[in-house]
């Protein structure tokens, strides 16, 4: 009887609301110290309260001294994937868009002028590419610097290969309005962006 009633204690102890409450700015602190930003520290520490409360019921009751260690091993592992995540994916676009802009750029025979001025243009539209939802960036992104069809974007997106053509219909419009507003006075057509 002694055993259910420490249980049960214990058990309260373990309560989820009782755990976010006394460690979430203990999380908030692992996660920014190593991802140096905090709507990312805020996101790994929603994905660590999510693995807490999916894990609570491993937990025994004599592991309540360790619950607080045991929190901060799931904090430190939800940001150190969030970074590494963070990180390929930034060097992964960085090392795509130089690689592709010189092979298309040595490819093309332009004046050292024309070649300086599509580089220019081009880094211009993957600037504005990553400022956009992830719902248009991520499709022109699979299209346009990795090669894929709209039927490969339709089966790694799960959804209809004719919403990726409208995605990246409206994608191209929003790219050429924005480099027509930054352009006062010059020219961008869809040719210049193809």
């Amino acid at each position: 009887m002694f055993s259910f009633i420490m249980t049960l204690v214990c058990r309260k102890e373990l309560d989820f609301d009782s755990i976010y409450e006394k460690y979430v700015r203990l999380v908030l602190y692992v996660a920014n110290q190593i991802l140096e930003d905090d709507e990312l520290a805020k996101d790994a520490a929603q994905e660590t309260f999510i693995r807490i409360y999916n894990s609570l019921w491993k937990l025994k009751a004599n592991d309540i001294d360790k619950l607080k260690d045991w929190v901060c091993v799931i904090a430190n592992n939800v940001a150190v994937d969030i970074y590494r995540k963070h990180k390929r994916y930034s060097e992964n676009l960085e090392s795509i868009d130089n690689q592709l802009l010189m092979e298309t750029i040595e490819s093309l025979d332009y004046s050292p002028l024309d070649q300086l001025t599509l580089k220019e243009l081009s880094e211009e539209v993957l600037a504005i590419v990553q400022s956009f939802d992830e719902i248009y960036r991520n499709i022109v992104l699979m299209r346009h610097y990795f090669g894929f069809n709209n039927d490969e974007i339709a089966v790694m997106l799960n959804m209809p290969a004719s919403t990726v053509g409208v995605r990246l219909h409206r994608a191209k419009k929003m790219i050429l309005d924005i480099l027509a507003k930054r352009q006062k006075g010059g020219c961008y057509n869809e040719q210049t962006i193809r």
